[in-house]
């Protein structure tokens, strides 16, 4: 039996036979998971790849967009001889005329009709064309002292005011053929120059001016020069009064001085000489103001402190949320520049706003108009 058994070993050994041939097929089943598992890190570091150039093709897109959203500026020079102390713009049928007061005296009146067409006609980058004109359509010598008051009137097409530094007002009256017959006898009441001029937007020949000497005037300008003078506010500001603006729709005038205020007129009271507001917030002379065109409680204004601010005259006192050295009719503060000259509401796009500084100008536009 013992023999029979040793002969059947190998009989006995299929089974050792059949495990080789088991781990033979567990090697392959090895190499199998280790070709998938490669080819899922190859797919990963494909996808890996594909998401990497989506990003580089996002941001070279989102780069491309911002390049889009670049301002750019076309604009059109026109020669003028020397520095210019205020210009005013004003249409007079299909042309665009701008009145310069210069500090050699002159207050000339150009058309840029045509500059405005070139501009418009402009597209691509940035850029500065000069023009070659040298004639403006007007000049008018005046008392031959340069001035600040500059202004047209809103409701008689091509009436022009002028104030200038010896304390005189001239006024303007277009004829035809592009001329403009230039009063002989000025408006005269101020004691030291006068500083800007503004127009009544609702009552014809009624004109606002301001002065050095500290006081506000109305004037009647379809009276004799002697008796134009309707109403005079002495001490308007402790300081020498810089600008003034009209309100559009309320019989409102705000004005800014050298003592850095900026006081709200009603021509209801302005004859008692008391401001119905009072606004005390910027460090240095204010420089310029404007209400907005359509927004009838909000002006805009700017200081030597280089800063713009924008107001609500509406807008009340809340403890919860005042802060102090903050009125609370202060809605907006732009700074950035230097010496900051004049600020403007656009006409048509609401809420924008540029200024003028020393270097260069800013527009821009808020969230809260």
């Amino acid at each position: 039996m013992s023999a029979e058994n040793d002969v059947e070993m190998p009989e006995e050994e299929q089974p050792i036979e059949d495990v080789e041939e088991s781990e033979e097929d567990s090697d392959t089943d090895d190499e199998d998971e280790e070709v998938e598992e490669n080819e899922r890190k190859k797919e990963k570091e494909s996808k890996g790849d594909d998401s990497d150039t989506s990003e580089d093709e996002s941001e070279d897109e989102d780069e491309e967009q911002a390049k889009k959203r670049e301002p750019k500026m076309h604009a059109v020079a026109i020669p003028h001889f020397g520095g210019i102390n205020r210009i005013r713009a004003d249409r007079l049928g299909d042309s665009t005329v701008c009145a310069c007061w210069n500090d050699q005296g002159r207050v000339q009146v150009w058309n840029i009709t045509d500059a405005l067409n070139r501009s418009n006609a402009m597209s691509g980058e940035s850029t500065t064309e000069v023009l070659n004109v040298n004639k403006p359509l007007f000049t008018n010598n005046g008392s031959g002292k340069e001035g600040y008051g500059l202004a047209w009137s809103s409701l008689k097409t091509g009436d022009l005011a002028t104030g200038d530094i010896i304390k005189k007002i001239y006024l303007w009256q277009m004829k035809e053929g592009g001329q403009w017959a230039v009063s002989a006898n000025p408006l005269t009441g101020h004691k030291k120059s006068v500083e800007d001029l503004a127009w009544s937007p609702t009552e014809s020949g009624l004109l606002a001016s301001c002065s050095a000497d500290g006081s506000i005037r109305l004037w009647d300008t379809r009276s004799a020069p002697k008796e134009a003078n309707v109403c005079t506010v002495q001490n308007a500001h402790n300081s020498d009064v810089n600008v003034i603006s009209w309100n559009r729709h309320e019989n409102l005038i705000v004005s800014g001085g050298d003592d850095g205020e900026l006081k709200i007129w009603s021509l209801k009271t302005i004859q008692f000489g008391q401001p119905v507001a009072l606004f005390k917030y910027h460090n240095g002379p204010i420089t310029s103001v404007e209400w907005h065109p359509d927004e009838t409680t909000t002006f805009m204004a700017s200081g030597e402190d280089d800063q713009t601010t924008i107001w609500d005259i509406a807008t009340e006192a809340d403890g919860n949320t005042n802060i102090e050295g903050v009125p609370p009719q202060l809605m907006f503060v732009h700074m950035g520049q230097k010496e900051v000259k004049e600020v403007h509401w656009h006409p048509q796009i609401p809420g924008l706003a540029v200024n003028t500084s020393i270097d260069g100008f800013n527009v821009f536009k808020t969230i809260n108009i």
